[in-house]
């Protein structure tokens, strides 16, 4: 029977070739025309060492979580190959090496650690390599050569996903990789059974393969980006790699600030002088940034920063995935200091959501948060290549009255006030932290006060016709309510097909906008529902206690298991907990 997906796993140490043979994997089936998923796992340290995992779902469908259990395990190093092997389904097969250049002891051999009606096939992986090219390097080539076999996938394609991966590093390597992938397709001195998949969906469309970090850079660039400064910070570095390489060539500038404050303050400057500018970070450095995104909703200066979320408080785990960070990015701030909070739930997401805030932020003139996390930022999907295409433009309300009757800070219905850049000639104003008069001047008076402080709230009502509202999937009429945000609605969204195959009657919403809430179509849905269950990967409850706090609803509160992606079958076992309580 032809399988509809497949999830490979490869894992080895530092220097192995994981994360490689992972993209070469999934590179050839996005060629072929299957949807993909890549996660990688790998550790926190900069010097890299330990184990580092690639895992790629292949699916006939459009899928936005990891898979429940991998089928195939490529072990290039056996000790964490058989660490892995709990992480295999029960049929799973096992590719590894079987001259591993090492004396191996009876503990460390793969075939004693796998499962009764688990298939290894021992390749020697190592040997192999230095046969085919006379070096030990290059065994996760072998290795994707052998697969490549099981899999039936024809090896002239393959070639030529070596030829754009190699061709720039000269002739040598190129030939040496394609020497390595026939070596392991050729290898025929073990008997193999082949694996079959169902014809790939989309064969001969363009795809694109994109993580969420690299959506968010090209983006922001389409929508206009001038300005990033940024402190280096895991899961959300490799946005100002990106910017790094192709901002000036747009004429933008990038700037490595000495640490977080400094690229905040870097980013307010910029917009105040009319260019659009945001940064990237993570937890720890959002904590850093809190006073001058304060500073940004008292001026009304916009500012953009994503926060790609990590693991635990303080440094906490780097590399690991949690959604812990909502409420600092809601409240994090003195005194009534309102922004908006943005969150993709899917990587594809992730390219139009930065151009929403970048509009959002300088059309309103306020700061906005984008929340990503380690899951959407560096995992990989295929994306149809039209999706990173749309571009953006200024959205700034320009002035177009005498100069002498120009105020920085005019009270209008909708709490928007006319913008004008410093330095055009015959205008000036103040901008400062205190508290001011429509002028800016630094005014103390209540009444005034009062007045701009509701201005200021005014604008979050009039932008939410700028906001992507929430989408629902399932059951319209269903009692049963679930609300998701970030990157765990793939995980549910399965869960939910599952138990709704099950017989329960469920409703899912996603909500990419979690404030300003579209509150019309929140209260409606809710209302609606006898149970509301959130789930979400944190301990804190973050986003159920928001909306019993905005709407004054209680929800079931679902903790996802912290630290790698949840998987559906976690979800629909906890929420089935839920539905049956």
């Amino acid at each position: 029977m032809k399988r509809k997906e497949i999830t490979i796993q490869a894992t080895g140490g530092a220097g192995d070739g994981s994360l490689a043979t992972g993209a070469l994997i999934a590179r050839a089936f996005v060629r072929l025309g299957y949807y993909i998923l890549i996660h990688d796992t790998f550790p926190a340290e900069i010097r890299g060492f330990g184990k580092s995992i690639s895992e790629v779902r292949i699916s006939t469908r459009d899928v936005a979580a990891k898979s429940d259990a991998s089928d195939v395990l490529i072990g290039l190093n056996n000790l964490f190959a058989i660490e892995q092997i709990p992480d295999l389904s029960e049929r799973g097969i096992i590719i590894f090496d079987s001259k591993p250049g090492i004396t191996v002891k009876d503990m460390e051999s793969i075939p004693n650690h796998a499962g009764n009606l688990m298939r290894c096939y021992g390749v020697p992986l190592e040997y192999e390599a230095q046969k085919a090219t006379g070096k030990k390097l290059g065994k996760n080539v072998v290795a994707v050569g052998f697969l490549s076999k099981l899999l039936d996938f024809p090896p002239a394609e393959m070639i030529e996903i070596l030829k754009e991966l190699f061709a720039r590093k000269g002739e040598e390597v190129l030939n040496n990789n394609i020497a390595l992938f026939m070596s392991g397709y050729e290898y025929e001195d073990i008997e193999y059974k082949k694996i079959e998949l169902e014809p790939p969906p989309h064969a001969g469309e363009k795809y694109t393969i994109t993580s969420g970090n690299d959506a968010m850079s090209t983006g922001a660039i389409n929508a206009g980006l001038a300005f990033f400064a940024g402190y280096p910070i895991t899961p959300a570095s490799k946005i100002m790699e990106n910017l790094a390489l192709k901002l000036p060539k747009y004429g933008g500038v990038l700037l490595q600030t000495e640490d977080e404050i400094a690229a905040i303050g870097a980013v307010l400057g910029a917009f105040y002088t009319g260019k659009r500018a945001m940064t990237a970070t993570s937890g720890p450095g959002l904590s850093l940034m809190t006073e001058i995104i304060n500073l940004g909703v008292m001026t009304e200066t916009p500012m953009v920063i994503i926060n790609a979320m990590r693991g635990g408080p303080s440094t906490g785990l780097p590399t690991k995935v949690e959604q812990a960070d909502l409420n600092l990015a809601l409240y994090g701030g003195h005194g009534d200091s309102p922004r908006v909070v943005l969150a993709p739930a899917t990587i594809g997401e992730c390219y139009s959501i930065i151009q929403d805030a970048l509009d959002v932020a300088e059309k309103y003139q306020t700061p906005v948060i984008v929340l990503s996390d380690k899951m959407l930022g560096m995992s990989y999907v295929a994306v149809p290549s039209d999706t990173l295409e749309e571009k953006r433009a200024s959205t700034r309300l320009a002035y177009a009255g005498r100069p002498q009757d120009y105020m920085r800070y005019l009270v209008t219905p909708d709490g928007v006030s006319p913008w004008v850049i410093p330095g055009e000639e015959g205008i000036s104003y103040t901008a400062t932290g205190l508290g001011h008069d429509e002028m800016g001047a630094p005014n103390y008076d209540i009444e005034v006060n009062r007045e701009l402080a509701e201005k200021r709230f005014r604008k979050f009502d009039a932008m939410l016709a700028d906001l992507p509202p929430p989408e629902f999937f399932g059951d319209e009429d269903a009692p049963n309510l679930l609300l998701t945000w970030g990157s765990t609605f793939g995980s549910v969204l399965e869960a939910v097909e599952r138990l709704t195959e099950q017989g329960y009657r469920l409703r899912l919403a996603k909500v990419k906008t979690i404030y300003p809430q579209h509150e019309d179509i929140m209260e409606e849905a809710l209302s609606r529902a006898e149970k509301i269950i959130i789930p979400e990967q944190n301990q804190f409850g973050q986003f159920a206690r928001f909306i019993k706090g905005h709407y004054g609803v209680s929800a079931e509160e679902v903790h996802l298991p912290s630290g790698e992606p949840v998987r559906p079958g976690d979800a629909e076992k906890m929420i089935k907990g839920r539905l049956d309580s």
